[in-house]
């Protein structure tokens, strides 16, 4: 119809990590839930999953890893109907190197939706126009200087698309063209 559509980019979610602010998890997952026309790509590391990669580390988390899974597997319940795809995050991948397991397939599965694995492009058609979106959890040279040198060497790398979306870096960062 002609209501305004919305895509937001969500991840590095980390749930069941220490000092993760889970009330405010919580009001970001009701808008998206709730907001008519919001939709929301997923950006990759949905648990914090620690443990796979430190001996010892469950110890940092307020969640065990089976609870973390339980964790993530309910809010990909509850936003099944907004979700467009998932990314693997590089937490997400400690279960696959260690274990040979995909969680983010299965969470694919539960949502009915796109898996990217590391990353990929979105082709969305809305109205009329074409949008064409490179998401993934992280790329090659990440700056803390120029921080949007990653988007750069996306477009360098897979041509242009009208939005570049990482995650890995955990803040927020725009550059128009």
């Amino acid at each position: 119809d002609d209501k305004p559509v919305g895509i937001a980019f969500w991840g590095d979610w980390h749930l069941g990590a220490l000092g993760l602010d889970y009330e405010q998890f919580d009001a970001d997952k009701a808008i998206i839930e709730d907001e008519d026309g919001l939709y929301y790509g997923g950006a990759g590391d949905y648990k914090d999953n620690y443990h796979a990669i430190k001996f010892g580390s469950t110890s940092d988390q307020v969640a065990p890893p089976g609870m973390q899974d339980l964790l993530v597997k309910q809010v990909i319940d509850d936003t099944a109907h907004k979700c467009l795809w998932l990314v693997r995050g590089c937490h997400d991948d400690f279960d696959h190197q260690i274990a040979d397991r995909d969680f983010v397939s299965e969470l694919c599965e539960t949502a009915d939706v796109a898996n990217l694995w590391h990353g990929g492009i979105v082709t969305l058609h809305v109205g009329g126009q074409e949008y064409r979106i490179m998401a993934r959890h992280k790329y090659k040279n990440e700056s803390k200087l120029n921080t949007t040198n990653t988007q750069r060497n996306m477009m360098n790398d897979f041509g242009p698309c009208d939005v570049f979306a990482v995650a890995h870096k955990h803040f927020a960062d725009m550059q128009y063209t």
